[in-house]
């Protein structure tokens, strides 16, 4: 039998996306910090809308400029072999950084007149269905 088993609390409503820390409980949304505070209540009757978006972001671009300069300047500057090793090498990892970080995924959620962004790390499909959740409870 299972130590953690209690009869009286057969089906727990929270639902919960543990990377973000977000959850829904007591009728309301709330974002738990990765100490366990809660850092974040809003009551389901004031959100508005709840989206889950996916997009390109940006500032990889200032990081894969900076791959390409450091494989330029091994190409057309360095003489060393060393060094231009190196400088390829650290090209080829920031260029692989930048196509890791390109996709970002967010929780869009307008609440009482202000819209907040919250950055999602948790997978997209959990992500997807956490929203289609909240919308789910926002207009029952």
């Amino acid at each position: 039998m299972n130590e953690t088993y209690n009869p009286g609390n057969e089906y727990d409503d929270t639902l919960t996306l543990p990377k973000t820390g977000l959850r829904i409980t007591n009728g309301g949304l709330q974002r738990t910090s990765k100490h366990g505070a809660v850092t974040m209540r809003l009551p389901l009757e004031a959100i508005k809308s709840a989206a889950f978006h996916t997009g390109f972001d940006p500032a990889c671009l200032e990081i894969t400029l900076v791959g390409c300069g450091l494989g330029a300047i091994g190409y057309f500057v360095s003489e060393n072999n060393v060094l231009t090793c190196l400088l390829y090498a650290a090209g080829v990892v920031l260029l692989g950084i930048s196509l890791l970080a390109a996709r970002y995924t967010r929780i869009v959620v307008k609440a009482r007149g202000e819209v907040i962004r919250i950055p999602c790390i948790d997978l997209i499909d959990e992500g997807e269905g956490f929203i289609l959740s909240l919308r789910q409870k926002i207009h029952e």
